[in-house]
């Protein structure tokens, strides 16, 4: 079993390395944002950014910076797949607890997009409720993100990262190239 951990800053195209590996190699998608959203849901709370953030925060500070992780390891552990993608990883407490679970079959992925305003059209294109309207809230909510997760530190950890610059079948061409070939092939589908 390979797990792949995608992190990156919001807008730059986790979910879209998620869905390319689930396409490609049968992976498994794991979502932490999905697991805030559903507490979110469970309290009757908007799943607005500001809400997402709250619940967050009081989750990793009751149950620990590994929360997601420990998490997300419950839903690795009943998968039946040889790749399982983990999409929204944030504090370094959560890398470090995968790494120690599943040590080399672990590899934490960077998606980095050099431009915060391009990061801002994709946000805005996706079009949720939970993201901001203007560039200005935009870029107050990146930093924001980056100080309650430590988020700078987590990014640091990449063992690999992939450029989101360009567009979509430049995105699948680094996929290919710098992830697939050399450390998926045997679980990739054949074109």
């Amino acid at each position: 079993m390979q797990i792949i951990g995608l992190v990156g800053e919001n807008g730059s195209g986790k979910n879209e390395v998620a869905e390319y590996l689930k396409e490609r190699c049968n992976s498994v998608v794991v979502n932490t944002g999905d697991m805030v959203r559903e507490i979110a849901n469970e309290r009757d709370l908007e799943p607005t950014r500001r809400n997402l953030h709250e619940i967050s925060k009081q989750e990793l500070h009751q149950h620990g910076n590994d929360y997601f992780a420990r998490r997300a390891m419950e839903q690795i552990e009943s998968a039946d797949a040889e790749v399982i993608t983990v999409t929204g990883l944030r504090t370094p407490e959560d890398v470090m607890a995968l790494r120690e679970q599943y040590q080399d079959d672990f590899m934490l992925v960077r998606v980095d997009v050099s431009l915060p305003f391009a990061r801002f059209e994709r946000v805005a294109e996706r079009d949720k409720e939970r993201d901001p309207t203007e560039f200005k809230d935009f870029l107050k909510q990146d930093e924001w993100e980056k100080k309650l997760f430590n988020l700078e530190r987590t990014l640091q950890k990449a063992d690999l990262t992939i450029s989101n610059d360009g567009k979509l079948e430049a995105l699948r061409e680094e996929l290919e190239e710098k992830l697939i070939d050399p450390h998926l092939s045997d679980k990739a589908k054949e074109d």
